[in-house]
């Protein structure tokens, strides 16, 4: 979930809906799946964005809630040794 809002202009209104898809809602799926995946040699994909590497003053909201899908995907393997974080890399829209 994107909103276009400055650090200044963004209120509890827009807190709560993009922590809570963005933020919240990859950690609860990824700590249901996580113990139950390792029985099946299975992985998940996290959908992040260079959002959350490259500051866009205008989308700081945003910008905050993918860097917590980026450093979610780099410390929940830390739990389960041998699976190791992985990144398909960038992709571009056709």
């Amino acid at each position: 979930m994107q909103v276009e809002k400055t650090v200044p202009d963004t209120t509890d209104e827009y807190w709560d809906p993009v922590t809570g898809v963005n933020c919240r809602g990859v950690f609860h799926t990824c700590r249901a799946v996580l113990p139950r995946m390792t029985e099946h040699g299975v992985v998940i994909v996290n959908i992040g964005s260079v959002s959350g590497k490259v500051a866009d003053p205008s989308m700081a909201l945003y910008n905050a809630s993918k860097a917590f899908v980026s450093a979610s995907r780099r410390t929940s393997p830390a739990r389960w040794p041998g699976r190791p974080p992985t990144s398909p890399g960038p992709s571009t829209a056709a």
